[in-house]
């Protein structure tokens, strides 16, 4: 998966935020192109297999009561 950029006409990869659970390290990855891609990744600092997706909703408003 990739977007062209309007300016340059070339293609952008989509990326992935990431959190490994062992050592806490953030990276970006390029979207994996399938589940058996997405099994084989790792965090570039450890190694470990422990890793998932950052959380968006740090970017959306929380709801005050009221």
């Amino acid at each position: 998966m990739a977007k062209k950029s309007f300016h340059t006409n070339k293609t952008i990869p989509l990326t992935w935020q990431m959190i490994c659970n062992q050592c806490k390290y953030s990276f970006e990855i390029e979207i994996p192109k399938g589940p058996r891609e997405e099994k084989q990744l790792r965090c570039p600092r450890c190694g470990s297999i422990y890793i998932q997706r950052a959380e968006a909703s740090s970017t959306i408003p929380s709801q005050c009561g009221g």
